[in-house]
């Protein structure tokens, strides 16, 4: 049975655990931490969760990461921040649940109907389940191949709008159903061309504040555009505007 480490009380099975930082040694040093996002990561597998948010808090200190073995859990305590991206870890069980539409934690959270950008985590570089992550509507689709310094900056690049794909599941997916993944150019007769740069902008992941800055726009302005090309597009999120055209503009 685990102890909580500074009162030796057994942690409970479905209590919430926020990861303390694991450098210790040095932090007055350092200073207080600075406030930052507040990321919650969903894993049934607490040793896989607590390893991975132990391992994240020492990569970015200005992050708090607080553990939930679902996202029911999560949903259950107090109104949950929805400006914080949300990491969902899945096994390969889960995620075949996922593709099949029965996996309850995306089911859970789709049905809240919550404004939060979500994160999916698997262990398999696979492109048939980067397709289904951006159908669901996540914002990024990670592996546990990848870096946990690469793992922090996609947090930040979620949380300040942007979204992100493996290039090589890009590459697999146009590759294996290119008639599916790229709308013919009549999809965007309804785009200003304002809203066609935007659009562009998108699809390279770029936040709507450096979009604003670049287009010199208000971000509200940004925003309204992006809401009218998902609409255009039928598109649930960023990242499947990206993901549709990803073909249509050259570099």
């Amino acid at each position: 049975m685990a102890l909580d480490c500074d009162t030796d009380r057994p942690i409970k099975h479905r209590e919430t655990l926020e990861v303390r930082r694991l450098m210790q040694d040095g932090s007055s040093a350092q200073g207080p931490v600075k406030a930052g996002l507040n990321v919650a990561v969903i894993d049934r597998n607490s040793l896989f969760g607590e390893c991975l948010c132990a391992g994240l808090q020492a990569v970015d200190r200005n992050v708090t990461f607080t553990l939930y073995d679902s996202v029911a859990m999560w949903l259950g305590g107090s109104l949950p921040p929805c400006e914080d991206p949300l990491l969902i870890c899945l096994d390969s069980k889960e995620f075949d649940m996922l593709m099949r539409n029965e996996n309850d934690n995306i089911n859970r959270l789709l049905k809240a109907g919550l404004p939060t950008r979500f994160i999916l985590l698997s262990s398999q570089d696979n492109s048939s389940y980067a397709l289904k992550a951006l159908q669901v509507g996540a914002s990024a689709y990670i592996s546990t191949s990848m870096h946990l310094a690469v793992v922090s900056q996609i947090l930040h690049l979620v949380h300040a709008g942007g979204t992100f794909v493996p290039a090589s599941s890009l590459q697999q997916l146009s590759t294996q159903s290119p008639g599916d993944a790229n709308p013919s150019p009549a999809d965007l007769s309804g785009l200003s061309p304002r809203q066609i740069l935007v659009a562009k902008a998108l699809r390279k992941g770029t936040p709507n504040k450096m979009i604003a800055y670049d287009l010199n726009m208000c971000e509200s302005t940004v925003k309204v555009h992006v809401r009218h090309i998902m609409k255009k597009l039928k598109a649930r999120n960023r990242t499947q505007v990206a993901f549709l055209t990803n073909t249509m503009f050259p570099d």
